[in-house]
């Protein structure tokens, strides 16, 4: 996978393209100076075979969880004792939207996780958020999913992993992402319920929260696009 993982265990989590999930550790835990092994291998399970993993993350409650170029969602407990299955919405036919050779599938970017369960990923085409149950995936507006469009003027999505923004009680909580303009914009979206008295943008899903032009100090640019997770502090 393009971004991997490493746990509060000091372990380091790799998905490969082959079809399984490898762990790596100190030999001597708590020892950097120890060798480094193979601490366990997790291999897809038929359902999932053929998909390549874009990223791991982890959510609140220590699943491991992982985005294919397809769409496809796997979560999965650390010692591999049991693992759970999914699909982003709109994934159908996927796997055949690729705009170029590796790395510009259907899904780029891996996934950004908030601490009440919302699983976060930018397609091709949509901005999404699945909900962590506990217990599985859930794509259903009850459970707080929910996923809308965003520009993709230049074709090949978005090259931004999805950034929280807003965190505690009173906070607006956003997620954002560069879209798919020939000159980049930010894209800002409401992660939760949509607060009442948002008015909304013209001509957009009321999802979505603000818009802001990406120029480097360059109005006049017509053409730009970046491959960065935007990089939030606070609300900048």
């Amino acid at each position: 996978s393009v971004y991997t993982l490493v746990d509060l265990n000091n372990e380091y989590y790799i998905a490969y393209k082959a079809g399984y999930i490898e762990v790596y550790g100190d030999a001597v835990a708590g020892d950097r100076s120890s060798d480094i092994e193979l601490k366990r291998t997790f291999h897809y399970p038929e359902a999932f075979k053929g998909q390549v993993a874009m990223g791991l993350n982890m959510t609140y409650d220590g699943w491991v969880v992982t985005v294919t170029e397809h769409g496809k969602l796997l979560a999965l407990k650390p010692d591999f004792s049991e693992y759970r299955l999914g699909d982003l919405q709109h994934n159908a036919g996927a796997g055949d939207k690729a705009t170029k050779p590796a790395g510009y599938g259907w899904v780029r970017n891996a996934p950004a996780i908030d601490d009440a369960g919302g699983i976060y990923v930018v397609s091709q085409e949509y901005m999404h958020k699945v909900v962590w149950t506990g217990d599985g995936f859930s794509t259903g507006e009850d459970d707080g999913a929910w996923a809308v469009p965003y520009d993709n003027e230049w074709g090949h999505g978005s090259g931004a992993t999805p950034s929280l923004v807003g965190f505690g009680g009173s906070a607006d909580k956003l997620v954002v992402i560069t879209d798919g303009s020939l000159a980049m914009n930010l894209n800002y979206f409401w992660r939760d319920e949509i607060p009442e008295d948002f008015k909304g943008i013209p001509s957009q899903p009321r999802r979505l929260a603000g818009v802001v032009p990406v120029t480097l100090g360059n109005p006049d640019i017509e053409e730009i696009q970046s491959e960065q997770s935007v990089v939030v502090y606070g609300y900048g």
